[in-house]
Parts: structure tokens; sequence; C-alpha cells
């Protein structure tokens, strides 16, 4: 899977639902998607896929994949 980028980052559905979460979240958890204002829908081997269908290369995660 290559990079995609489909809306504006972060897109309306993950600052949607990242709005909700800031209510819900304790302070310091998943600091590098917190930071990003993306929500992940999926992530496979070195690319990461946010709500809004944009594909990211993860290069700050581990060799293990997200999922």
């Amino acid at each position: 899977m290559k990079p995609s980028i489909q809306t504006e980052i972060p897109g309306p559905r993950s600052k949607a639902l990242r709005a909700r979460e800031d209510t819900l979240l304790a302070p310091g958890l998943q600091g590098f998607a917190l930071m990003a204002g993306i929500v992940v829908r999926d992530a496979h081997g070195s690319t990461v896929t946010d709500l809004d269908g944009n594909t990211f290369i993860d290069i700050i995660g581990g060799s293990e994949s997200m999922v």
C-alpha cells in the first residue's frame, strides 16, 4: 500500500471523532495520534489509514504492525 491523501489533515471525520474523544480520554494517552489529530481506522505493515481514508507511512512505529 502506498501513501494516499484524500482530505485535509486531519480530515473532517477524524476531527469530529477526536472532539468526542477529547471529552473522554485521560491526558497523556495516545500521544502521537492526539498530536496529529487523526483517528486510525487500520494499519498494515508500515502504513496507517485514518478514518477519512488518508494513508500514511508510519515512520514512528516499531517493527510490529498495529492492528
